[in-house]
């Protein structure tokens, strides 16, 4: 007789504690979430910032010129001496843009003296070494975001004639507008 009671509060007690258990799963699950969003803009600064051998600073994020739904950031090496940066414009050396992939970021665009590079590292363009690095704006938002660069001179000056990129939907990577 002891025995036929001692089960329905066995079972009970186990029902009591899995629905605890769970109920705490579900809150611990959903602060994960919470966090790993809260964490994203800083994996994805960490990993543009470590493409440029942790020397840059971020320029742009929540970015997202190809359409999607991925984040992304620009970051760059500042170009000390540069006299013509007013208006959100930059002066750099090097530059990325990173998106963020599956394990990892991804640059999508890469500048430096060499040139600039699509995200599977083909020249965009040829051109001369940058010797004095690059000045950057950008315009548009969205699908709709340009990347307009000039190479600079000795005194930090324009040099070169204006040069815009944007996100090819069709190629599926950055490419040169047509001036």
């Amino acid at each position: 007789m002891k025995r036929a009671n001692l089960l329905p509060l066995v079972v009970v007690g186990f029902v009591l504690a899995l629905g605890a258990f769970s109920f705490w799963m579900i809150l611990r699950v959903g602060d994960e979430a919470i966090e790993q969003a809260e964490t994203l803009p800083n994996y994805l600064r960490t990993e543009a910032l470590k493409y440029l051998d942790h020397q840059g600073q971020v320029w742009l994020e929540d970015l997202d010129t190809n359409g999607d739904g991925q984040p992304e950031a620009i970051a760059y090496t500042t170009r000390s001496g540069a006299a013509d940066t007013a208006g959100g414009a930059i002066a750099f050396d090097r530059l990325v843009l990173m998106q963020l992939g599956k394990r990892k970021g991804r640059p999508l665009l890469t500048v430096d003296h060499t040139g600039i590079r699509d995200s599977l590292g083909q020249p965009l363009i040829d051109q001369v070494v940058a010797t004095h690095g690059y000045r950057a704006e950008t315009s548009g938002t969205g699908t709709g975001f340009r990347l307009h660069l000039t190479l600079l001179d000795s005194l930090g000056q324009r040099a070169s004639d204006e040069l815009t990129l944007a996100y090819d939907a069709a190629s599926r990577r950055f490419a040169v507008l047509a001036p």
